[in-house]
């Protein structure tokens, strides 16, 4: 890297000009010379052949001729704040070629000054790690996702997790936690093969993409366990809505040309309103509910909420039940179960009274 005082003592443009290509001519580094207006004066031959601009395409015009549009205008304005107060910036700039081909620089700015104190010049030097950011990415992505099916996996669901608590915590909207287990999922391996296995466990994935927004995440933890993070969705209303049409997609008939074994999920869910419980609470009320689906035949959906702790929606079509039961679980506490037979109830026939009391069918609500 050249050193400042190497050109500082230039007395005009042209000799700043010479030093800089006696200095870095031949030099690995990419160097560009702006004068304090950040107008290019000069550039050397590795600028040229990182960038593909010609010396003569670059004179007289700024670096913003390469701005990629990918970082936001307050990283330049800082940029540009550090050297006009006569301080070094380092950092990695995302800029783009002339042919429009995005790389990463790995860049230094120094101001350089006359004898007086003032700024003359500003030169950069920087190179291409372009290769090194995209190997980083691979392996932050091999240690965050899933492999067979590319979806994030148990670490980066608990890092966007306690991300969304935080923001619930902040007074940001609520979120729903689910849990999904594929039923059946050991006889699959069994009498197909863990190549078939693997085929619906992928299909799972995608339709289990298929059925969020994009905002949400779909991860999976491992096995045949696959776990959703609903954004936004702060009711029992909202979660009960996403999971039934979801339930519903793994039930429906295959469509033509549809082989192989059809694949039928259990989901439990959690909804977080306030932030009040942490990420193990969380999780376990998740998977408590998912496996009383399970328990109950499977092929269906729970929905608890976490600031009451209670089971609020509790929708198991495949349960063979006669007619619409509810038990009273304590005070404040009540549960809602479905039989296969009857209708989806609407958002307000989800809610029951907190003094309805009655006697149910293993009814339970979780404290």
């Amino acid at each position: 890297m050249v050193e400042t005082r190497d050109v500082a003592s230039a007395g005009n443009a042209g000799e700043a000009v010479e030093r800089v290509d006696w200095l870095m001519g031949g030099a690995a580094e990419a160097a560009m010379l702006t004068d304090p207006a950040g107008r290019i004066v000069y550039v050397n031959a590795a600028f040229i052949e990182m960038t593909g601009y010609g010396r003569d395409e670059v004179l007289g015009r700024t670096p913003a001729l390469m701005k990629s549009g990918e970082q936001p205008a307050q990283f330049y304005r800082d940029l540009w704040r550090v050297v006009c107060d006569g301080r070094e910036f380092r950092g990695l700039l995302v800029n783009r070629r002339k042919n429009g081909e995005l790389f990463h620089e790995e860049k230094a700015i120094r101001p350089l000054f006359d004898a007086a104190g003032r700024i003359t010049h500003f030169l950069s030097c920087g190179r291409d790690v372009s290769d090194r950011v995209a190997a980083l990415a691979r392996l932050h992505r091999a240690a965050t996702h899933d492999a067979l099916t590319g979806l994030p996996n148990r670490l980066l669901l608990l890092e966007r997790l306690g991300a969304a608590i935080a923001r619930v915590r902040d007074g940001g909207a609520g979120f729903t936690l689910a849990l999904v287990d594929i039923d059946d999922f050991k006889r699959v391996n069994d009498e197909h093969g863990h190549a078939i296995g693997d085929a619906v466990l992928q299909g799972v994935a995608r339709r289990l993409q298929q059925g969020v927004r994009k905002a949400d995440t779909v991860a999976r933890l491992g096995g045949d366990e696959f776990a959703l993070l609903l954004e936004g969705s702060c009711d029992e209303a909202d979660a009960s809505q996403v999971l039934r049409a979801i339930v519903d997609t793994f039930a429906a008939a295959p469509r033509p040309g549809q082989e192989g074994p059809r694949a039928r999920v259990s989901i439990g869910a959690c909804v977080d309103r306030a932030g009040l419980l942490g990420m193990p609470r969380l999780l376990e009320l998740a998977d408590r509910a998912m496996y009383e689906v399970k328990r109950d035949g499977g092929r269906g959906f729970r929905v608890c909420v976490a600031d009451a702790a209670k089971v609020l929606v509790e929708q198991t079509p495949v349960q063979a039940l006669r007619g619409l039961d509810t038990a009273g679980c304590g005070s404040g506490e009540r549960s809602l179960r479905i039989r296969s037979d009857a209708p989806w109830p609407t958002a307000a026939e989800t809610v029951l009274p907190s003094a309805q009391k009655g006697v149910g069918h293993g009814s339970m609500a979780y404290r």
